[in-house]
């Protein structure tokens, strides 16, 4: 296997692996300023988050290397993580892969009680209108 994130080979994964490769593009001094840019405090809108500094690049990557074989199950598993980088690819990889599927299935149970982030980037390609009844909790 190549290292982690450089390379758009295909190859069997799961959670653990996506986690995994991650964990080793981890930069502390990023992870610092995400913290801090994202607000990961008490009453922040990141609260509970933990950043561990992967740039958007390298996390677009690392995923899409495993997406087609990883299930619902171990995307669920992603989801609930504590990890921002984490949850935050494997919403744009569940809604890339299947938008109605993960509307339904996903969001239209969680968006009340998700943050707001998540919810942010969860619905970033929804229409307009769609997009604002999310973020306004009318739906």
């Amino acid at each position: 296997m190549t290292t982690a994130g450089r390379s758009s080979v295909h190859v069997m994964g799961t959670s653990v692996d996506v986690r995994r490769d991650l964990a080793s593009l981890a930069d502390p001094r990023r992870a610092e300023a995400s913290s801090r840019f994202l607000q990961m405090v008490p009453d922040g809108y990141g609260q509970g988050d933990r950043a561990i500094g992967v740039a958007v690049p390298d996390q677009r990557r690392v995923p899409a290397r495993y997406w087609r074989d990883l299930s619902l199950v171990e995307t669920t598993d992603l989801l609930h993580g504590e990890v921002h980088e984490e949850r935050l690819r494997s919403l744009r990889e569940v809604g890339n892969r299947d938008r109605a599927a993960a509307e339904d299935e996903f969001l239209l149970r969680r968006y009340r009680v998700m943050p707001r982030v998540m919810l942010r980037y969860a619905t970033e390609k929804f229409a307009p209108q769609r997009r604002r009844d999310y973020l306004s909790g009318i739906l």
